[in-house]
Parts: C-alpha cells; sequence; structure tokens
C-alpha cells in the first residue's frame, strides 16, 4: 500500500513501526545515520540529497518501490 508520513507540527513526533519479517530493519542498518544528539539535524539540503540517494539505491533490495516523488510541502 503506497503511503507516506510527514511531521506537520512544531513539536517532537514519535513514530512506532512494526515489521514483520523483521528483515526491513537491515534497511535502516545500511542506510540510517545515527543521531549526533537528541534532536532533529538542521536541514542541509547536500546530505538530504545523499541519504535520499542511499535509500532509493538500497530499497529495492528489500522489496520496496518508490512510487513517485516526495510528498509536497
Amino acid at each position: 500500500m503506497p503511503h507516506a508520513f510527514r511531521v506537520a507540527g512544531t513539536g517532537p513526533a514519535r513514530l512506532l513501526a512494526i515489521v514483520a519479517p523483521g528483515e526491513l530493519m537491515d534497511l535502516y542498518d545500511e542506510v540510517g545515520r545515527p543521531a549526533g544528539q537528541r534532536q532533529l539535524p538542521e536541514p542541509d539540503e547536500e546530505q538530504l540529497r545523499a541519504d535520499i540517494g542511499r535509500w532509493l539505491a538500497a530499497a529495492p533490495q528489500y522489496g520496496i518501490q518508490v512510487v513517485g516523488p516526495p510528498m509536497p510541502g
């Protein structure tokens, strides 16, 4: 089912995701980056493009198909 998530408020957001089977967690280990501190980082367009590139390259290996551009603001 195509879906997306967006934090629309100004306060913190929390998301609980349950994935079964659990192999999808390997995707997060492969392409994710550890947080430097317990807050959202400042926007960095260059880093965002690099992150998106890594996700798009790895997603098919985990059965994920990106079906469209990011959600509009």
